[in-house]
């Protein structure tokens, strides 16, 4: 996810922000980008906490157009409105993807999740020590994502020689049998 947020869409990369930072900082002063790290007061749970800016990140708000040696300061002009829905919009048209109505900036979490599961590493519980989530019951909900070592143990079962046919059309004889 951290890839290049900002290369999906011209109109984000022009305003000099990403999806990730969206909505997260109230003011410099909460923001240590020595450390990559900022500090959330407010969430969903009620729970303040800590969140941890991977590089990409650092690079974007140690690069903002108006500096970040700005305490006290927002880090962003800009808060949660209709301009704001309309840029993802924008972002969602340019990708052809169409949410379910009410569905918007929260999207964003599911999809760190996923990527925290499936490319991070992260089981349930290494999602709740994130602090994004309360309890294992709420990231459990992202266990589909990935496979099960104990599901992963079928590769290990006995099968017969396949014949795959390649591009080529050639056939190629394959022993998927466990050494």
């Amino acid at each position: 996810m951290w890839g290049t947020p900002s290369a999906a869409c011209p109109r984000l990369r022009e305003e000099r922000f990403g999806p990730t930072l969206i909505g997260c900082f109230d003011h410099w002063g909460w923001v240590n980008l020595t450390e990559a790290f900022a500090y959330v007061p407010t969430t969903k749970s009620g729970e303040p906490r800590g969140v941890h800016l991977p590089p990409i990140v650092v690079a974007a708000l140690a690069n903002h157009p108006r500096g970040p040696d700005r305490p006290g300061e927002p880090v962003f002009r800009f808060r949660k409105n209709s301009r704001l829905y309309g840029m993802l919009a924008e972002v969602l048209a340019a990708a052809k993807i169409v949410l379910a109505p009410r569905i918007g900036f929260h999207l964003l979490r599911h999809t760190w999740a996923t990527w925290m599961r499936g490319h991070g590493g992260l089981d349930t519980r290494g999602l709740v020590g994130t602090g994004a989530w309360s309890d294992e019951a709420a990231a459990s909900r992202y266990a589909h994502v990935v496979a099960t070592e104990e599901a992963r143990r079928a590769d290990r079962l006995p099968t017969p020689r396949l014949s795959l046919v390649e591009a080529r059309g050639e056939s190629v004889e394959i022993d998927q049998r466990p050494a």
